[in-house]
């Protein structure tokens, strides 16, 4: 019996290694949806909930408007998802709603860029591997995907910002009433979709102004719907940042004012958390034991797809020394300029949950750098040698087991299996049934027992670790004066 040649080897080889990541990446968005029916509703959202119940979905947007905040757009979806629906309920429904919108989007913008354009199942695939290797580097998964407020803020925005890129890169070169309405109906998305948060508002008027440069650069006929979509953008970010109620939110937020050299520092410490470590010193929730740059599944994909993309499609042929300066350059200047405006406006590093959407923004930016420096002279791949089919099976293996041993993989399964997600979701049942209870029987506090321990993966913003004025939305919700934790005065 001869042993197989070399070649046979590695042939073989590649296939389980493909076979490897698919049930890696599936593995992990399987742990990441697993932990979605135990979730339930922490601080900010009993407060969303009230507002609906007491003031209506309009009204409590204006409120809101007016005296608190200023993201009218992102409100409209916090508050008119419990005005809709019971919230204890359909939470778990809620949060995956999100992560199914981040899952579409991405299939969306990949399938509209060629050479994706046409081949449903590789954007399939190549969005749900993006998808993986999002939820496996998040700092707090807890607070950007398991925690509806920050889902629908921090991720749910980013996910209709790609709808609003894939809708530019699709629409039709010739002019027509079809491309016009289509250009208007964008423009109004990304005015809406700015307004869920300034910060997230500034980095979409940037690539879509960035789109609009390079569309005037090679005299694309878009470019006008490029232009327009730019400058909704601009509007939806200005109606937050002038809103009244963010003129008396920004005080509360940075006490100091804005000091340009804080954010400066700010900025650069958050650079060296995606070089280093994005949850080093941070006291909630990070998982993440290395930055973004040196994770080694991003070097791993990065390998597999610079040696195994397809020919550069004509827009990266006609324009590579363009795309090769504008993708690295603008991933940065991106990243750069969100730092500094969050250091000027909090005075100090962003949340975790606003480091996670970035990171979204990071990795496009990324694998776009990596994939128009992957082609010869902006053409042809490279060449299919045996060390690069042998570099492809190691960088394989290296994804498939990053993905598998990631914290927040390791984290969501030790919740899991040890019932500490379960034990969460009964212990909030429990919490829901004796508010009923005393509701009915007429007190007016309630004194709710600890959860110990709370599961590692959701965010830790129960009764006893939120201000009073949440802690007062939470009674209210459950028709009470007041509510405690056992043992807290």
């Amino acid at each position: 019996m001869q042993c197989p040649a070399p070649a046979a080897r590695v042939s073989l080889a590649a296939a389980a290694s493909r076979w490897a990541v698919g049930l890696a990446v599936a593995a992990t968005l399987g742990v990441a949806a697993a932990l979605l029916p135990f979730a339930h509703p922490q601080g900010d959202d009993f407060c969303s909930a009230v507002m609906a119940r007491e003031q209506g979905v309009l009204g409590a947007v204006l409120h809101d408007y007016l005296h608190w905040g200023g993201r009218w757009a992102g409100h409209v979806v916090v508050v008119g998802f419990p005005a809709l629906f019971d919230m204890t309920r359909a939470y778990p429904i809620a949060l995956a709603a999100c992560l199914a919108a981040s899952l579409i989007a991405l299939r969306l913008l990949l399938g509209s860029v060629p050479p994706l354009r046409g081949e449903p199942n590789r954007a399939w695939a190549l969005a749900l591997v993006l998808l993986a290797l999002h939820w496996a580097g998040m700092s707090a998964p807890g607070q950007s995907v398991y925690w509806f407020e920050g889902a629908a803020i921090y991720s749910l925005n980013l996910s209709l910002a790609l709808v609003v890129l894939a809708g530019l890169l699709c629409l039709p070169r010739a002019p027509s009433a079809a491309r016009r309405l289509a250009s208007a109906a964008l423009g109004f998305l990304a005015a809406f979709v700015a307004a869920f948060h300034e910060l997230f508002g500034v980095v979409l008027a940037g690539v879509l102004i960035l789109g609009s440069v390079v569309a005037f650069a090679i005299r694309d006929p878009r470019r006008l719907a490029w232009t327009a979509a730019s400058a909704a953008v601009c509007v939806g970010v200005a109606t937050v940042v002038l809103a009244p109620g963010a003129q008396v939110r920004q005080p509360t937020l940075n006490p100091a004012g804005p000091d340009p050299l804080r954010a400066l520092m700010a900025a650069l410490a958050m650079w060296v958390r995606v070089l280093d470590a994005p949850g080093g010193g941070d006291p909630v929730g990070s998982h993440v034991p290395l930055g973004w740059v040196v994770d080694p599944r991003l070097l791993a994909a990065s390998v597999l797809l610079a040696t195994g993309a397809p020919p550069a499609p004509d827009w990266l042929r006609r324009h590579a020394r363009l795309w090769r300066v504008l993708a690295p350059a603008g991933t940065v200047t991106l990243l750069s300029g969100a730092f500094f405006a969050g250091g000027l406006a909090l005075g100090r590093t962003l949340p975790l949950r606003a480091l996670d959407g970035l990171h979204l923004v990071f990795l496009l930016g990324w694998f776009l750098t990596v994939f128009v420096y992957a082609r010869h002279d902006g053409g042809t791949p490279w060449p299919s040698g045996a060390p690069i089919r042998v570099a492809r099976v190691a960088s394989a293996g290296i994804l498939a087991l990053g993905l598998l041993v990631s914290g927040n993989v390791k984290q969501g399964l030790r919740d899991l299996a040890r019932g500490r997600a379960a034990g969460f979701d009964r212990a909030m049942e429990a919490r829901y049934a004796e508010a009923r209870h005393a509701r009915e029987a007429g007190r007016r506090e309630l004194v709710v027992e600890p959860i110990e321990p709370w599961p590692s993966s959701y965010f830790r913003n129960d009764v006893g670790d939120i201000a009073p004025e949440l802690r007062a939305c939470v009674a209210r919700y459950f028709g009470l004066e007041s509510v405690r934790v056992a043992g807290s005065e």
